[in-house]
């Protein structure tokens, strides 16, 4: 069965589920609130049925090299393209950001830039001359996330979870060490893939590598000594989404208070936690906006520390000694608020308002800057059987994993009435992994194939008559 859309149309892709899902999520809420109709899900799977998507909405996750040929060709058929990098929040320099995250040509593309904070739109101006009305510091969904009023209504049945299993005075540690724990990833080809060949930024690269591979072992020992100091205390161990899990739990196989989840998003296990540990991972920074004590553990390894904004948000601690002795100040409950200087540092990298969220600024912008017709069409086939099959459906990839319809329609639903919005929708199965969240508001056109109909109709007849 054929369907047709006709009206205000947004295209989500992500990429990385537990990272950008439910905060995507949320932002197509916010859009089926304004009246759009919003297809969200896989960016592997869906960026392929857009070839005739036209005069529609398209949100691109990053600005790489080897997206130009796509959003040029949607940039061709009249589509607002509006654009936003998942991982511009920290780096430690405008160079290293410059050389591995940006491409002139792809960033040309792109109808309305929006970045993570001031400090993300100056870098991007040191790049590429770009009008001003088009490269706007609005944040990001994920950071209304971080809202903890926000994130205990939007994640209740995940934090329901945790807190039933883990309660709410757990130890939380983030690790980003995906180089030293997968044989099979390759940093340098995934950088030049994304981007093209460049040696400063392969020469950025293999520095990082090589400061990754020597903290990995170091770190991972300093949470088993954790584990043997506060035998009491439940120890939530969160691997970095492209880190294979399997790994991460037989290092700690004989340590009964390490529990590996890479269940759920960061933030509901951020509401639980009383103290956060990482070295140079963005949940510091998460965390930190979150009211939280955090510790970025950066021991000596004989390798220079990248600086990054977590760190700077964070207690950096430099031995295993000062760490087991903080943490023992931490867990009789020693509050440390972030200083003056650290707020400052906060504010330039993110826009937090305290009054709108990024979703509502971004929805916003996008009414005003979007100069192009708001009739589109998007035509596509859908079959009520194949809710049925994907069901049960497996895993894509180690970053993006599954997304059924069942845990789709419940988490849209959830939402929807934790923010208090009121409209109309009719969810379609586009492919695996996407769904298509039609608007009430919006033209909807059924188109059956009798061809077909009449073929299964003779099956049918000859089965009982058989």
């Amino acid at each position: 069965m054929k369907v047709s859309i006709k009206g205000k149309i947004v295209f989500i892709p992500i990429e990385v589920k537990n990272r950008e899902y439910k905060a995507k999520l949320l932002l197509a809420n916010y859009f089926l609130n304004e009246g759009y109709s919003v297809a969200i899900g896989s960016i592997w799977h869906m960026d392929p049925f857009l070839s005739d998507a036209k005069n529609s909405i398209y949100i691109t996750k990053d600005f790489y090299k080897y997206r130009y040929p796509f959003l040029s060709q949607l940039h061709e058929n009249n589509n607002f393209i509006v654009g936003w990098d998942e991982e511009g929040l920290i780096y430690d320099s405008d160079e290293y950001y410059i050389t591995t995250a940006l491409n002139e040509s792809t960033l040309n593309t792109i109808d309305m830039i929006i970045t993570w904070g001031e400090r993300q739109k100056r870098t991007i101006k040191k790049f590429i001359n770009k009008n001003p009305n088009q490269l706007l510091p609005l944040g990001n969904p994920r950071l209304d996330l971080l809202k903890l009023d926000i994130a205990k209504k939007v994640f209740k049945s995940e934090v329901s979870y945790i807190n039933a299993n883990f309660g709410y005075d757990y130890i939380l540690i983030n690790s980003n060490f995906n180089i030293a724990t997968r044989d099979d990833y390759d940093g340098i080809k995934a950088a030049v893939n994304c981007n093209g060949k460049n040696e400063k930024g392969v020469e950025l690269i293999q520095k990082l590598n090589k400061l990754t591979k020597a903290l990995a072992p170091v770190f991972f020992l300093a949470v088993k000594h954790i584990a043997e100091r506060f035998p009491s205390k439940k120890i939530i161990f969160r691997p970095h989404p492209a880190e294979d899990i399997k790994t991460i739990k037989n290092i700690f196989k004989d340590y009964n208070n390490i529990y590996v989840e890479k269940k759920f998003a960061v933030n509901p296990w951020l509401v639980g936690a009383s103290i956060i540990i990482h070295s140079g991972c963005t949940t510091g920074m998460e965390a930190a906006m979150m009211g939280k004590n955090v510790i970025s553990y950066q021991p000596d390894i004989g390798e220079a520390y990248i600086d990054t904004v977590p760190d700077r948000l964070s207690k950096i601690v430099r031995s295993e000694d000062e760490l087991l002795n903080i943490l023992e100040s931490y867990v009789n409950e020693k509050k440390i608020l972030l200083s003056d200087k650290q707020k400052n540092i906060l504010h330039d990298y993110v826009d937090i308002d305290e009054n709108k969220t990024c979703s509502k600024k971004i929805i916003d912008s996008i009414k005003i800057f979007k100069s192009k017709s708001e009739n589109s069409e998007f035509v596509f086939n859908t079959s009520i059987s194949k809710y049925w099959k994907v069901k049960n459906i497996k895993p894509f990839n180690i970053e993006f994993g599954a997304l059924n319809y069942e845990e789709f329609h419940t988490d849209l639903i959830n939402i929807k009435k934790a923010m208090s919005f009121d409209y109309k929708d009719k969810i379609f199965f586009l492919t695996e992994h996407v769904f298509f969240i039609a608007n009430r508001n919006s033209e909807i056109k059924f188109k059956l194939n009798f061809k077909r109909l009449f073929t299964i109709s003779k099956k049918i007849v000859k089965k009982i008559f058989k």
